[in-house]
């Protein structure tokens, strides 16, 4: 395989941002019934009706407790979630690849082909702030994926990350496609094709983190497994510290085994050599005094996937506002008509073309909304500001069950469809850029809850990493 030369000097802060691993990838013969579609493309209703018909899917590992039905604590659904996980493995849905590597991903569908690069990030870099979110997260769902983390120590769902893309990443790229056969070849229900390519080149991955060592990451997708990876993380190091002081190694009780047997296709668990004290600092997310090394523990990293900024294509999550909230119809329209310009169109026109602009469904007719004077800042806020709250009441969209999100892949038919179905009012947005994101997470700053859809995203089933 061709690629470009990698030059000599050590990466940023002493370590690659992007490491390779021994994964388990879904067989060919697997993958269209294994790989699940995007867990939040779909509402509650769609994934129990996917989780019904489709009984071999990865989504049964990956479900949260509304998708359940009945009450369940968060360790409860792990190990519901664990059973799931454990049958696949059993069933010899995943193919072992002991040798350790990266893996090309190449998603084609909705008019868009984006290519990433899946490995592992050392969760280190999110702590010194290499890697940068945009969104804040709710303690309650990391706790639920910590659990099932804790619990398997299985991730198959990669973090997305994006990058400023370079000249050289891109003839990396283009090399493996064009002098490799995929691994794994196939399309999904959704008429996503979905390619894969095993890297075992070192200088593939040498240029790569050549080009990102100057470089942040951006998530632009799991900022809650991003964050329940460090849970783990934090709890590993807490154990091997206090260990270590105590005068010796004793065994984390994140393990990977269930009731002292390991489940077919996952490793055994290997106890690490004894820790002198003083060799593990603790380390608190945002540390950024303690030197990095070239050695990672399994625990000290995630699954991600990193995508090249300019192959990178973002939709956005239209609101309902719920029947609960939606109050008086010509109210809403008053307050509306106050605002701004409220103009009648029909679903054709119904998405924005440009942001500051508004598609509104109300009394089963649509809108054009227009603020006067224009929107200050992202259009998610100014709706949330301006609307949401005064209007209807939201003080807070990340802890009402008033709003439900759809994703801009299923556009605004559907959420003219929700309504019809049930109420309520129907806000159409548009996209942000990459840029956007990149500035926000610069500025250390969040955008509200949903507002960025990255499409079509790294999906669940197609690898398996074991930590």
């Amino acid at each position: 395989m061709a690629l470009p030369q990698p030059s000599p000097g050590p990466p940023r802060d002493g370590l690659p941002v992007l490491l390779p691993f021994a994964a388990s990838v879904v067989r060919q013969a697997w993958a269209e019934r294994v790989v699940s579609p995007a867990y939040d493309g779909l509402g509650v209703e769609e994934r129990r009706a996917l989780l019904l018909e489709q009984p071999d899917s990865y989504m049964h590992a990956t479900r949260s407790p509304e998708d359940v039905g009945y009450a369940l604590s968060s360790a409860e659904l792990a190990v519901l979630n664990q059973m799931a996980l454990i049958r696949l493995l059993r069933l010899d849905a995943f193919e072992s690849r002991p040798a350790p590597a990266v893996y090309v991903y190449r998603l084609v569908g909705y008019g868009c082909r984006q290519r990433g690069i899946v490995g592992v990030v050392p969760l280190e870099a999110y702590r010194r702030g290499r890697i940068r979110p945009h969104e804040r997260t709710h303690a309650d769902r990391e706790e639920l994926l910590s659990e099932f983390l804790a619990l398997t120590s299985a991730q198959s769902s990669p973090v997305g990350l994006t990058f400023r893309g370079t000249s050289r990443i891109s003839a990396v790229l283009d090399a493996v496609e064009a002098t490799q056969d995929p691994l794994l070849d196939f399309t999904d229900p959704n008429d996503v094709a979905q390619r894969v390519w095993e890297v075992t080149d070192p200088s593939f991955l040498q240029v790569l983190n050549e080009d990102l060592q100057d470089q942040n990451l951006y998530v632009t997708d799991g900022h809650h497994r991003l964050g329940a990876g460090l849970v783990v993380s934090e709890r590993v190091r807490r154990q091997r510290w206090a260990s270590s002081a105590a005068g010796g190694f004793l065994p984390s009780d994140i393990v990977l085994t269930t009731l002292g047997v390991s489940p077919p296709g996952m490793p055994a668990a290997v106890a690490d050599e004894p820790f002198e004290a003083g060799d593990v600092p603790p380390v608190t997310p945002g540390s950024e005094d303690v030197p990095l090394t070239g050695e990672v523990l399994g625990s000290d990293a995630i699954l991600a996937c990193l995508f090249p900024h300019d192959e990178l294509r973002l939709l956005v999550f239209h609101r309902r506002v719920t029947p609960a909230a939606g109050g008086d119809g010509a109210m809403i329209e008053a307050a509306l008509r106050q605002l701004g310009s409220l103009e009648p169109t029909d679903v054709t026109q119904a998405e924005p073309s440009r942001s500051g602009e508004f598609g509104v469904y109300l009394g089963r007719r649509w809108y054009r909304f227009t603020p006067a004077g224009g929107v200050d800042g992202l259009d998610a806020a100014w709706l949330q500001a301006r609307v949401l709250a005064p209007t209807f009441g939201i003080e807070d969209p990340e802890h009402t069950r008033n709003i439900e999100y759809v994703s801009g892949v299923l556009g605004a038919p559907q959420v003219a469809r929700r309504c019809d179905d049930d109420g309520g009012v129907g806000f159409v947005l548009h996209p942000v850029t990459v840029e956007t994101i990149m500035a926000v997470a610069d500025a250390r700053q969040v955008m509200p809850p949903k507002s960025t859809y990255f499409h079509p995203k790294p999906r669940s089933g197609v690898f398996l990493r074991f930590q």
